[in-house]
């Protein structure tokens, strides 16, 4: 394990992040590294922007986007001290996901399926607030 490694770690666990965290935090900084087949600490804001838009055209989450620019954060702004490096990145928008909305016909047909009153009751209480429900095999 490489030095800047276990003072990464060391950093991590200072501030009391879960072993899980640590381990994804790590596991997303190899990969920047990979990538660029050097030490992290060498690599400049723009090769980062350049890596994090190459994650992004891969189809990645926003939230696995969201963690190695985390884990970038805290590596320059925590463990090597070069804040520059990371401040003029911009955190990703969060993507808007609209719910789906069942038609008339698919709420009549799920109506007329259910037998059982008090079920069919339970249904409509949960329709007229507005809750989602899913549609399972009926």
């Amino acid at each position: 394990m490489s030095n800047l490694r276990k003072r990464f770690i060391r950093d991590l666990k200072i501030r009391n992040y879960s072993d899980r965290t640590i381990t994804s935090y790590v596991n997303a900084l190899i990969g920047l590294s990979k990538f660029y087949s050097r030490c992290p600490s060498t690599i400049t804001t723009s090769e980062i922007k350049d890596y994090l838009k190459l994650l992004t055209d891969q189809g990645k989450s926003w939230s696995t986007i969201n963690m190695v620019l985390s884990a970038c954060n805290l590596l320059f702004r925590e463990t090597l001290q070069q804040t520059e490096k990371v401040q003029s990145i911009a955190r990703p928008r969060m993507p808007k996901i609209l719910p789906v909305v069942l038609s008339e016909e698919e709420v009549k047909f799920i109506f007329t399926r259910v037998k059982n009153m008090k079920h069919k009751a339970i249904l409509m209480t949960i329709y007229s607030a507005g809750l989602r429900f899913v549609i399972l095999a009926f």
